[in-house]
């Protein structure tokens, strides 16, 4: 009873789910033509027939194809599921009418004048009952301009509170991401081939990955290396299902050769993944060359 009484007092949390980031992309409609007034083609057609092409108007050109409008692109965090719709491009919100009509005390003034009006032969009350609707009408209109004007800042807030990027800005965002989710994709599929090669040096057979069994069961062994990293710097990981990260191995397996941390023979059999020590000077390598070909 004590808990059932304490429940009641006690501050609760409300967690609304979200998405963490949202990045929309779209290209706006090149904008309409102007339409010429011209008389249509079958005209000219019987005209041209009956040789009498040059009593009509000269065609006029077709006018030009408008310019493709560029890309825009916005970059959103911690936006609700339920305001999704509001984040789009050209999105129409709709307000309810029914949300600004409320039957309060002039409402009711209203009915009952009505009423009155319908039982009593009065002119006096006729005039009352169509001043009340009037005021009324005049009311609930006002009422509905103002909630629609506060409902449209309420959404401009929103959308300026909830955007952290737009255009170039979020451009070299969504660059900055891309590049930072290969580099760890990289680095979790040379930490899981390490660990393969020690197991390897520690068995009796003398075997070596295919590139076909790596992409057959990369994908795995990096969620494995995941799962292992998140449960050793969280606490709080192991109180949740692990989730399965789809990871493009073949992706990772072509950037870790270009970067010389891997190496397969003519029978594409792993046959070199250098430690550590080794990748940070191959990648400082790979550094220097690059800047040495930009300058």
């Amino acid at each position: 009873r004590q808990k059932l009484i304490k429940s009641f007092t006690s501050t609760s949390n409300l967690v609304e789910p979200a998405f963490e980031e949202v990045v929309v992309i779209w290209r706006p409609l090149p904008p309409k033509p102007p339409q010429k007034l011209q008389l249509p083609d079958s005209v000219y057609k019987l005209a041209k027939t009956l040789t009498l092409e040059s009593r009509l108007p000269p065609k006029q050109p077709p006018s030009p194809k408008p310019k493709t409008p560029p890309l825009e692109i916005r970059a959103f965090s911690q936006v609700p599921m339920a305001n999704l719709l509001a984040i789009l491009p050209k999105t129409k919100l709709l307000f309810r009418p029914t949300d600004a009509i409320l039957f309060d005390l002039v409402n009711v003034v209203s009915l009952s004048v009505i009423l009155a009006s319908q039982k009593t032969d009065s002119a006096y009350l006729d005039i009352l009952a169509l001043g009340s609707i009037s005021l009324w009408i005049v009311r609930t209109f006002v009422k509905y301009s103002n909630k629609q004007a506060r409902y449209d800042l309420l959404v401009n807030k929103f959308l300026t509170l909830r955007m952290e990027h737009r255009n170039q800005g979020a451009l070299e965002y969504v660059s900055n991401e891309a590049a930072e989710q290969r580099a760890m994709r990289a680095s979790l599929l040379h930490e899981w081939l390490i660990r393969q090669q020690v197991q390897q040096t520690h068995s009796l057979y003398d075997l070596h990955l295919t590139k076909c069994q790596i992409l057959r069961h990369g994908c795995t062994g990096v969620n494995q290396v995941l799962q292992q990293a998140r449960s050793t710097t969280d606490t709080q990981a192991q109180e949740y299902e692990p989730v399965y990260a789809d990871v493009d191995i073949g992706t990772a397996l072509d950037d870790l050769v270009d970067l010389h941390l891997i190496r397969f023979d003519e029978e594409e059999s792993l046959v070199e993944v250098k430690d550590y020590n080794m990748a940070e000077v191959a990648l400082q390598s790979t550094w220097v060359n690059l800047f040495q070909k930009e300058t």
